[in-house]
């Protein structure tokens, strides 16, 4: 990734609202449909919070979870995010995305815009 991609994908993060861990990798732009799909992910090694007793586990594995989210300058906007799934002593936990309410198709965002 270029230093101005790495430059416009973190002033995208801060004004989406996403923190650490997740990051946006990727950018797609269908003109035809205007729509903009924003893909998250997170850095290989990463631990996660696991939800049952809090404490940082590593990651076991994931699915990838696409999600509505408010409009960006007049686009259909969509994300695409692994979900991870910890893999702690208590057992395999699958997290709670920071910005969606569990088995939500949206993001907080765009539930807060209607």
């Amino acid at each position: 990734m270029s230093e101005k991609e790495t430059e416009i994908n973190e002033f995208l993060e801060k004004i989406l609202g996403f923190s650490k861990p997740w990051i946006i990798t990727k950018v797609k732009e269908n003109i035809e449909k205007n729509e903009v799909e924003i893909f998250l992910d997170y850095p290989k090694g990463t631990k996660i919070r696991c939800p049952e007793c809090g404490e940082l586990c590593p990651v076991n594995d994931s699915r990838v979870r696409k999600l509505r989210h408010m409009d960006f300058w007049q686009h259909k906007t969509f994300i695409n995010t692994r979900v991870p799934r910890t893999n702690c002593k208590c057992g395999k936990k699958r997290i709670s995305l920071p910005f969606s309410r569990a088995n939500s198709h949206f993001t907080i965002m765009f539930e807060k815009t209607f």
